[in-house]
């Protein structure tokens, strides 16, 4: 007996709950609707543009076209504090060239390396556009 009372007090909770996140629900998802309708006719660039901003986008665009795609690079943080995911998310949008990493600016000891890549991207803080240099521009000078 109180089992089927609790049983029906239970389908009676579940039903108001249902009920009263309906039109958040169906808010949320008409404007997620709406989102996606304005931005359908977008390209690919277009999208990674807005996502990681148009500046980032050319950094992006001629590092690509001055490392070949089966080539290699050298991957430099700033010196001071750069987030891991600024440099994960600039090895993926390198892909598929090989990154290199070498280390923090501030810090590098090229000597530990056989073969460096010729060019070197230093990422920066999150939101800031990578740099492209020549690697042998991070050596110290010769005393």
């Amino acid at each position: 007996m109180l089992r089927d009372r609790l049983g029906v007090l239970a389908s009676w909770g579940v039903c108001a709950w249902l009920l009263l996140s309906l039109p958040q629900a169906l808010s949320e998802a008409s404007e997620r609707f709406v989102e996606a309708f304005r931005h359908a006719r977008e390209t690919p660039d277009e999208v990674f543009a807005r996502f990681r901003g148009a500046p980032y986008v050319e950094a992006i665009r001629r590092i690509r076209a001055a490392v070949p795609a089966d080539g290699a690079y050298g991957l430099v943080e700033e010196a001071g504090e750069t987030s891991d995911i600024a440099r994960k998310l600039a090895r993926f949008d390198l892909t598929p060239r090989r990154a290199l990493y070498l280390g923090k600016l501030g810090s590098l000891s090229l000597a530990q390396f056989g073969e460096l890549p010729p060019l070197t991207v230093i990422v920066k803080r999150n939101g800031e556009v990578p740099a492209l240099v020549a690697t042998t521009s991070l050596s110290p000078p010769p005393r």
